[in-house]
């Protein structure tokens, strides 16, 4: 891609980060890109952002702000433009509000060979590679999960060092809050149904369960779609916590977690929900949950959502907010596949190519998601 790329920038799949200040390692090419992007969106380089993502096609590319970069250890994302310089189009996203921003690691490979903190920068990689801090990707993409392994591994940053936590902290949970949720019946949202659930009938629909895909239901309720799946010769099994819990979780190349998330009103065991899902699926993950219009305003407010008259707890999300709960939780960008009463499933973008769901590479696993 450059003179240096072999030295300088980080390579992660299809793209290649690297510093502003790095550019003077890489030819002419790379700078017109940048320059015409930033003239695109009217930005000033290292202050608007200082960290660039180069796609490999030659056309796209990525301009990130991460406004801490030389100053914390694992810096913070706060807001990045991507752009089809081919199409002359751009679209901005910020992480300003949000609690769970995207974390920077081995930032020293971002920077020029000869920049004079880069090896202050390696020393920290490779404390942390000997901790085992990146033995697990899926762990560290985001500022919640990067935060919980680090306490895991009983480290905490300090400046520019990883310090021995040296004393535990225990948290004491609040009576009435424990005294509520323990009564919150769950199992009550599970439907007794005489056909398949929308998420699965969306994907019958476009032939994704022609047979030739084995398929786990996490959190199957009463197990309906588990039998019409194997009333019609397909490899289906499933597991949910009351009224399958003696059946064992098993992986399988679509996992469906239909319609689970918004039922779980503590928040770690909703984390805990979508990632125990996400583990086992082989090729796709498919999400879905209740759309926030589907609403009516009864109810009581509590944690994130609403209590019913029943005491079950519901969660009603947008869009948006989901998709953005699944990257935050996994570490992966989710493609949207409309609502389930929504006809066509788009093209989506996997890793920066367009492609259809069908055309996930085999060495990625996929999530996706209805609303």
């Amino acid at each position: 891609m450059g003179k240096k790329d072999d030295a300088v920038g980080k390579k992660v799949g299809m793209h290649l980060y690297l510093h502003f200040s790095a550019l003077i390692d890489f030819d002419k090419a790379i700078n017109i890109r940048v320059e015409k992007a930033t003239e695109l969106a009217g930005l000033e380089p290292e202050v608007d952002f200082n960290v660039i993502k180069l796609n490999d096609n030659g056309t796209d590319l990525s301009l990130l702000h991460y406004p801490n970069f030389f100053e914390d250890a694992f810096p913070l994302l706060k807001q990045y433009w991507s752009f089809d310089l081919g199409e002359e189009t751009f679209r901005f996203r910020t992480y300003k509000e949000s609690l769970n921003p995207p974390v920077l690691h081995r930032k020293e490979l971002l920077l020029p060979k000869e920049h004079p903190r880069r090896e202050q920068f390696a020393a920290l990689t490779n404390e942390a590679e000997s901790i085992g801090l990146f033995d697990e990707p899926n762990r560290i993409g985001f500022s919640r999960e990067w935060e919980l392994l680090l306490k895991d591994k009983g480290y905490e940053v300090r400046g520019q060092d990883l310090v021995p936590i040296g004393n535990a902290v225990t948290l004491t949970p609040d009576a009435e809050h424990t005294s509520i949720v323990a009564g919150i019946q769950r199992h009550l949202t599970a439907l007794s149904r005489t056909n398949l659930s929308a998420p699965m009938q969306t994907l019958a629909r476009f032939g994704y369960l022609d047979g030739n895909k084995t398929i786990f239901d996490y959190g199957c309720g009463r197990g309906s779609d588990i039998r019409f799946l194997r009333e019609n010769g397909i490899s289906a099994a499933g597991w949910d916590p009351y009224y399958a819990n003696e059946n064992s979780k098993q992986t399988a190349d679509i996992v469906n977690l239909g319609f689970v998330i918004n039922v779980i009103e503590d928040r770690k065991e909703r984390d805990e929900a979508l990632k125990g899902a996400f583990y086992l699926a082989n090729e796709w993950l498919v999400v879905s949950a209740m759309l926030e219009h589907s609403y009516t305003g009864n109810g009581t407010p509590y944690a994130d959502g609403i209590l019913t008259s029943r005491n079950t707890f519901q969660k009603y999300f947008s869009q948006g907010e989901l998709g953005q709960y699944i990257e935050e939780t996994l570490g992966v960008e989710p493609l949207p596949i409309a609502p389930c009463s929504g006809s066509m499933i788009p093209d989506t973008n996997v890793g920066g190519n367009i492609a259809t769901i069908n055309e996930v590479s085999d060495d990625q696993k996929a999530t996706f998601f209805f609303s």
